[in-house]
């Protein structure tokens, strides 16, 4: 449940940003555009000109070097992402028990004697559904039957 509501939040955070924020922007108009006096304002003219005296921005040389050299920025991206994604290997999303401890603790120790003596699935958690909607007194559990 916890990855479907990660997934859905991710779902809504998308939409909105490619739905109602260039909406927003539209109503804004030219209020977002920079103030005549301003730095930003002076910045987008220097780049506009055709000599601004300088470097250009970072964002428009990657660009620039992007579209003039695709295959090269593709490769320098994707062994980028590699480089990120390769911790995702060992990505544990279950809730921790003492299968994690450290491998010399007790924890682990009598968690692995467990495993073997009684089988790999003994030391899994056990989940328990109870409904205590039907009583007066919360601390009382109504026993649950097998639906048939």
């Amino acid at each position: 449940m916890m990855g479907l509501a990660g997934a859905g939040a991710v779902l809504i955070a998308v939409a909105v940003s490619t739905t109602l924020l260039p909406a927003m922007m539209g109503f804004a108009g030219e209020w977002l555009c920079p103030k005549p006096g301003s730095r930003a304002a002076r910045r987008e003219r220097a780049t506009q000109q055709p000599d601004h005296g300088g470097r250009r921005p970072f964002g428009e040389r990657w660009g620039r070097a992007a579209v003039r050299r695709p295959m090269p920025t593709l490769l320098a991206v994707l062994v980028g992402l590699l480089a990120v994604a390769v911790r995702a290997r060992d990505l544990q999303l279950a809730l921790p028990d003492n299968g994690s401890a450290a491998v010399d603790g007790t924890r682990r120790k009598a968690y692995d004697v467990v495993s073997e003596k009684f089988g790999p699935s003994f030391n899994g958690p056990l989940l328990i559904l109870a409904d205590t909607s039907h009583t007066d007194d919360p601390g009382r559990v109504q026993p649950l039957s097998p639906r048939s």
